[in-house]
């Protein structure tokens, strides 16, 4: 019953952008949106799946899927903006952060740190007395940078875990695909991989781990403020 009345309230909030959903509730109402389209996918498979082989073959990369699927997708844009937007409102967040959704590989994961977030406001007075907001406090960050630095930014997700901080978890991991990807091709367009493969891949793989480790500093900084700020709103 629970999921009927979430998939119900996600559409009657569909203009909705200046209230808060709570994480609990995002998370429910989203798996509510998100079984019907499972339901559509299997049932269909047999259709959709050989019509999707036969587009990417005739070099149809960008919309291989049947038309019947975009269009459903397109219905559920504007509901899943608001909904979106209602989430930023509760973590504390302005709801022009929704656009970092549109840095390739980050984009995703950082807007996913910000799903996983609590909410923003009194009723996080608990998490002062928590042993881990306090660690998070304390935590610094030119170690965590050199860890990323030295090792390698697969350490983010551990790390990140121990310190409860989905920030920590998946940024440092996703900037270094953004940035490996960005040298890769810079590579393969200049010629410069049949050349020397082995110094190309090391150049991505070293900027790689450079770009985690800056994006761990900054995470760890940002973390620092928002514990401080928190402790602060609700002293």
């Amino acid at each position: 019953m629970r999921l009927l009345n979430d998939y119900i309230s996600f559409w009657r909030q569909t203009f909705n952008y200046k209230d808060r959903i709570s994480r609990q509730d995002f998370w429910w109402t989203g798996l509510a949106v998100a079984i019907p389209f499972l339901i559509l996918y299997g049932l269909s498979f047999n259709w959709w799946f050989p019509y999707a082989k036969d587009q990417i073959a005739s070099g149809n990369y960008v919309f291989p899927l049947p038309p019947l699927f975009y269009v459903i997708n397109l219905t559920h844009f504007i509901p899943g903006l608001s909904f979106n937007i209602r989430r930023l409102n509760d973590t504390g967040k302005k709801w022009t952060w929704i656009l970092i959704y549109l840095i390739p590989k980050l984009g995703p994961q950082w807007f996913l740190c910000f799903q996983l977030r609590p909410s923003y406001d009194k009723d996080q007075r608990y998490l002062i007395e928590k042993p881990f907001f306090n660690r998070r406090i304390s935590s610094s960050p030119e170690s965590i940078a050199l860890v990323f630095l030295l090792l390698n930014p697969i350490a983010s997700i551990i790390y990140g875990i121990r310190q409860r901080s989905a920030e920590i978890a998946f940024l440092p991991l996703g900037a270094s695909a953004l940035v490996k990807t960005i040298v890769q091709n810079i590579f393969y367009f200049s010629g410069g991989f049949e050349d020397n493969i082995s110094f190309a891949r090391l150049a991505w793989t070293v900027s790689a781990q450079i770009a985690a480790a800056i994006t761990a500093f900054i995470v760890a900084k940002n973390n620092q403020k928002d514990a401080l700020k928190l402790n602060e709103d609700c002293a």
